[in-house]
């Protein structure tokens, strides 16, 4: 009797127990509870790294360049070697890492004629440029022009005369939020090679010097 009443409270107490734990299964053969199967859980994968990229000063949709700067000049003509202030003025149209510019260089009252008048230079040249290593800061930049210098004395006719011009200089760029702003230093070289009679003198080479600062936009 009392076997038959402990046979029903073991098979409770043994029914609870396997749902209480619903990850403990028995072996139909044996009997013996066995363990669950181990659980590999894998860490979650590391976020992608964020790469910060400088823009390019000069990756702006902006394709017209104005500028001013200011230098000198020196003048080699049959007067002798003078050397003269010289202000620049600067209107470009980029395409890509070049350049197609008009330069203009003022050089008033730059030379002393021999009959006591003054003459005034001003060179306006058609000039292509190139900017070199688009991921340096400092980019060297090379140009060469055709030049038209205009020889104004203070009395008289005025003359005109040719020239070649080759520009050689470093540039850093600066990115804003509508364009870039350019710093240089360049050097450029005029050699004259057609004048008019009326020119005054004989100009044989200029030499141009100076800082000056683009904007594009």
């Amino acid at each position: 009797m009392m076997k038959t009443t402990l046979l029903p409270l073991v098979f409770m107490l043994v029914s609870s127990s396997a749902l209480a734990d619903p990850e403990v299964t028995y072996d139909s053969g044996d009997g013996y509870a066995k363990p669950p199967p181990p659980r590999h859980v894998l860490p979650p994968p590391p976020p992608p790294p964020i790469v910060v990229r400088e823009r390019d000063p000069y990756d702006t949709p902006g394709i017209v360049i104005v500028g001013v700067g200011f230098g000198g000049m020196i003048l080699r003509s049959d007067l002798g070697s003078e050397v003269v202030p010289a202000p620049l003025l600067h209107l470009g149209l980029a395409v890509g890492a070049a350049e197609f510019a008009l330069r203009t260089s003022l050089a008033p009252r730059a030379l002393d004629l021999d009959d006591g008048r003054a003459l005034s230079l001003y060179a306006t040249r058609a000039t292509f440029s190139y900017r070199f290593l688009p991921g340096a800061t400092v980019h060297p930049v090379a140009g060469i022009g055709l030049e038209s210098v205009i020889g104004a004395p203070s009395s008289g006719s005025v003359g005109h005369t040719f020239a070649a011009t080759a520009r050689v200089g470093l540039e850093l760029a600066f990115p804003l939020h509508d364009g870039a702003l350019a710093l240089g230093l360049d050097t450029e070289g005029h050699l004259p090679f057609a004048a008019t009679d009326s020119f005054p003198v004989d100009l044989s080479l200029m030499l141009g010097f100076g800082a000056y600062v683009d904007y594009r936009f």
